[in-house]
């Protein structure tokens, strides 16, 4: 991406892109690119990535801390994603380019500019971070919060894809994956899809139109999916990184890959333009370790 000024409506954006790769990190203005050298992880930020996950896993509070002048005692998890906020800034953001990245936020802060920050990790290990919680060395808050920043990810794509043709109204294939042994808690039905028709209610029926299967195996998805054209599937499951939870047949767990779902579960010349995937972990690719 190239960093650009753009006026949006009354604001001017500066567009400024940061590219986070495994021994480069690149961050793009509208002045050009600067490259920089990441320390990388260590056991310590493994560390400190792995008592995020215990936090969310066990959301308790800590022992009360001494707190300074104008502090607020924060809970478990509060104190483990600013933490993480500050190691991704310490350990993957050159100095250099953090300085830079810092110049950027504070000039639009004074002239009312807008940052556009756009963060693309190329690291599947890193990749899976929390880059939202960014803290630049010697800031006391995330760059999410700087009421001049609007944070987002970018992720290249694989290039251009065919039309579909799917007339309207707004078709949507909704589907609740969950099986009865080996498949964690069971979900609750009623609840998920009651999400999924009170977000279209408004327009149900005449502009919008939903089949709720009944059934979330391979072969169910893959039959709706021949039968009928959507141009969007909501899947409801539980997941674990780098695949879904699915139904067999028999009602036990069928956990299912990227590969398997788009060859098998997903109809050849009967493309979805919108799949989204609702169940925990389905935006990762594995869980960090130490090292």
């Amino acid at each position: 991406m190239t960093g650009v000024a753009v006026s949006d409506g009354a604001d001017i954006v500066r567009q400024v892109s940061l590219r986070i790769a495994p021994t480069a990190v690149t961050l793009t203005t509208v002045e050009g690119s600067v490259e920089g050298s990441p320390l990388g992880m260590d056991w310590s930020a493994d560390r400190t990535v792995h008592d995020l996950f215990l936090a969310r896993a066990h959301r308790t509070p800590l022992a009360a801390p001494v707190l300074g002048a104008g502090e607020i005692a924060g809970d478990r998890l509060d104190n483990a994603l600013w933490a993480v906020g500050r190691m991704l800034g310490k350990r993957l953001l050159p100095a250099e380019l953090a300085e830079k990245l810092a110049a950027e936020t504070d000039a639009a802060a004074r002239t009312g500019e807008s940052v556009h920050l756009a963060i693309e990790v190329a690291d599947d290990h890193v990749g899976d971070l929390p880059w939202e919680t960014l803290i630049l060395p010697g800031q006391a808050e995330p760059l999410v919060l700087n009421p001049s920043v609007r944070l987002y990810r970018s992720v290249t794509g694989p290039g251009s894809a065919s039309v579909t043709n799917t007339r309207g109204p707004l078709r949507i294939l909704a589907v609740i994956a969950s099986p009865k042994r080996g498949g964690g808690e069971l979900l609750d039905y009623e609840s998920e899809l009651a999400r999924i028709l009170e977000a279209v209610g408004p327009v149900r029926g005449r502009k919008a139109y939903v089949r709720v299967l009944n059934g979330g195996s391979r072969k169910a998805i893959r039959a709706a999916l021949e039968l009928e054209r959507f141009h969007i599937l909501h899947l409801s499951c539980h997941a674990e990184p780098g695949q879904l939870i699915l139904e067999a047949d028999d009602g036990s767990a069928d956990r299912t890959n990227t590969k398997d779902f788009t060859d098998i579960v997903l109809a050849p010349g009967r493309g979805v333009p919108l799949v989204v995937l609702a169940g925990c972990s389905t935006a990762q690719a594995q869980w960090p370790c130490f090292r």
